[in-house]
This record gives structure tokens, sequence and C-alpha cells, in this order.
């Protein structure tokens, strides 16, 4: 139950919360030892710009409009200092926010819950939803290394996985995405489920609809 509280009191904060807006004034933070990556494509951030966000740390300080960078291989947040520099925090981070200006949506990561797979209380999670049975997503990056046939070269690439978890009754769980899983989840609603999935077209690989689809769950 109290990582569900802990979800619950995320979205309530990003819903509520009086953000200091000015983050520079008071905010603490290390300097970035860039982990330069040589000759491997891709980046080993989730997006690879700066973009604006919402901090919660772990005082309880809120701190919004700071421009953020999420470090998926070092699963760290960091934000861009005055100067330009990126920066660790220096207390940690408890929950973010990430906005999107393109779709007007917002991308919420906590961390704190229990050690599920090979992650920790200290691991960040994307919330997909949050309810009485909630989703979160956890995207992980690795490099991979291919050699094209009879070439010495060796190619180097971020390949990223996205993995889902379940929280519902205190118990987190990774779950593989399909009909048979959720039904699983909500075995009572089995029906409801086939209907609504028809009804709505839904897609299990797209995160909006995966919502759309918990909440309605989660709601009959």
């Amino acid at each position: 139950m109290k990582y569900l509280i802990i979800i619950l009191s995320f979205c309530s904060i990003v819903t509520h919360a009086q953000y200091i807006v000015q983050p520079y004034g008071d905010m603490q933070g290390t300097p970035l030892k860039e982990i330069k990556y040589e000759n491997v494509d891709g980046t080993p951030y989730l997006l690879d710009y700066w973009i604006k966000g919402k901090v919660t740390l772990k005082s309880g300080k809120q701190y919004a409009d700071m421009s953020l960078k999420y470090d998926v291989m070092d699963d760290k947040l960091i934000f861009q200092g005055e100067n330009g520099n990126s920066m660790y925090f220096t207390e940690p981070v408890t929950a973010f926010e990430l906005s999107n200006i393109s779709s007007g949506r917002s991308s919420k990561f906590v961390n704190g819950l229990p050690a599920a797979d090979h992650y920790n209380n200290l691991s960040y999670y994307e919330v997909i939803f949050s309810g009485q049975i909630s989703l979160l997503k956890k995207t992980s990056k690795t490099i991979t290394e291919n050699k094209e046939y009879g070439s010495a070269v060796v190619n180097k690439s971020f390949k990223t996985t996205n993995s889902y978890f379940s929280l519902s009754d205190g118990k987190f769980s990774k779950i593989t995405l399909n009909k048979k899983t959720i039904t699983t989840l909500f075995p009572s609603k089995e029906q409801q489920l086939s209907d609504y999935l028809k009804k709505e077209k839904i897609d299990l690989k797209n995160d909006g609809d995966l919502e759309r689809l918990l909440e309605y769950l989660n709601k009959i």
C-alpha cells in the first residue's frame, strides 16, 4: 500500500503543488563528468536534448521550469546549471516530470518502489497509470555491437528496451503486456476487457492506449 501512496502522492503533487519557478536560487548540484561513448550511435539519454520539467527532491522541495535530461544508462536525472553545465542533483530526486510540447502530455517518473527484476528502489519508472492497480514502465539502454560480414569494423549503438510492471496490493512485478496478463490482473472483468479492446481498438504497444485501458478497468 505504501508504494501506491508514493505514486498517488506524486500525481497529487504535480497537480496541486506550488513549485519554485526560479530553479537556481538555492539548487545545489555537482558538475557532471560526461561519460564519453566513443563511436556509439545514438544517445544514453531518454531524449538527447534539454527538456523543461518539474522536480521533487527528497526534502519535499519542488522546482519547475528546469532544463532536464534523464540519463537512462546511468539511471540518473541531470539539470542544466546557470552556466550551461550539466549537473547532478546534490539531494536525491524522488520524482520528476518531463514536458512534451508536441503532444501536450507530460511524462511522470518516480522511484522508491520495491526491487524487481534487476532494478532497485533508486530506479526510476514512468507512471503510465496510477490506481488500485497501477502500471509503470522502465526504460533501459545497453550498448550492442555488430560487425558486418568480412569487415573488421565493429559498429556500436544504443539499444532501448521498455519493460512494464504492475503494482497491486503492495506487489510489484514485471509483466508481459498481452490480453492474458491483463485478464490475470483483472480476473473478474474479462468480458469487459474483451469488449473494450474491440470497441476502442486498443493497441497494447501504445502507452496512451494502455493508460485509457487501465483507467477504464480500474473504474468498472
